[in-house]
């Protein structure tokens, strides 16, 4: 459905047979590292994903490199360093809650009665996780859209555009996580019932993802073949890395605008207005299929598809923007 060229399909079906075997390992450490956020330890699901990652490489390595298993080796390697990862997490996070519980001097009696399930919470939490599950489907189905667009110019563009958004998702991943931060700060502070700092920290955090969005942008159009080339032989794939860089020095002078979106996204993700966030969401990718389809029309080509992905960030932010300033998400109660 993909249209996947032939000489990769083998080993793309290879690679997800046993990649999805280690999904649920996935959604737990996600689920872990939303609560570690909550309780403003952020900082421990970086190590664990920096552990894991090492992990992931070295296995890499022995893998590929001593057994030979090829892009088996590389889907075993994923699956056990989330496993790990996960085991990890779960544990930490029993030890953390353990300890919570020993330094509170005084324990009102209804808490130590603890009910583990709680149906109305649950309820809750899925006025919040089922529309955004369905936003976040609706989301990757889309991107499959656009793969398949790309695969259908050949395996020289596919490769270039492969190599090029694995470091595009790793250049997003400071200004997306400033979006996250966003959120919680949102959602901790809305508990509080102190809305006006929200304002504050919604300030701050369009000042770092700007300086971000800037520094990102230098590295990538001065460097961008250098990073590439990680990915791609540059003796033997010249055509790949150009079609790389060009891919990379197009979005990443609108990096900066993602950033705005992601985080007037995560206000409004925080106080739980999941309707708009779920609309500008939508709005933004729905934008950049239609337009990929659009612009590939066009004397662009294949490079419609890049610039595609600004115009969704755009019309993304400004739908963002607009909610924010009628600041109707502060009157939104969850519990």
């Amino acid at each position: 459905l993909l249209k996947t060229p032939k000489d990769i399909f083998s080993d793309a079906k290879s690679y997800l047979s046993i990649y999805f075997w280690g999904m649920g390992f996935l959604f737990c450490y996600n689920g872990l590292n939303a609560v570690f956020n909550g309780l403003g330890m952020s900082y421990i699901p970086l190590v664990f994903l920096i552990c894991s990652s090492v992990l992931n490489v070295v296995l890499d390595l022995v893998f590929v490199k001593q057994y030979s298993m090829g892009i088996e080796g590389v889907a075993w390697a994923t699956f056990i360093a989330q496993g790990i990862s996960a085991l990890v997490s779960f544990l930490w996070l029993l030890l953390t809650l353990k300890k919570m519980e020993r330094k509170e001097e005084k324990v009102e009696e209804e808490r130590k009665k603890r009910i583990y399930f709680d149906k109305d919470m649950l309820k809750d939490m899925c006025r919040i996780a089922i529309p955004s599950s369905i936003q976040q489907s609706i989301v990757s189905i889309g991107f499959l859209f656009v793969q398949a667009l790309v695969n259908s110019y050949g395996t020289v563009i596919g490769a270039g555009y492969t190599a090029a958004t694995k470091i595009d998702n790793i250049a997003i991943l400071p200004m997306a996580n400033v979006g996250n931060a966003v959120s919680t700060f949102t959602a901790q502070n809305m508990g509080a019932r102190k809305p006006e700092r929200i304002s504050r920290g919604y300030g701050a955090a369009i000042a770092m993802v700007a300086c971000i969005g800037i520094v990102i942008l230098l590295l990538l159009y001065l460097w961008g073949d250098v990073f590439i080339g990680a990915f791609v032989d540059s003796k033997t794939q010249k055509k790949v890395i150009d079609v790389g860089v060009d891919y990379l020095r197009t979005v990443s002078v609108w990096y900066m605008l993602m950033g705005f979106m992601n985080v007037t996204n995560g206000v409004l993700r925080g106080s739980g207005d999941i309707r708009l966030f779920m609309v500008t969401t939508l709005a933004n990718f729905s934008v950049r299929v239609m337009m990929a389809h659009v612009l590939t029309k066009t004397p662009l080509e294949a490079r419609g598809i890049w610039w595609s992905i600004p115009i969704g960030w755009g019309v993304g932010f400004i739908i963002a923007r607009i909610r924010y300033r009628t600041g109707k998400w502060k009157e939104i109660t969850l519990i």
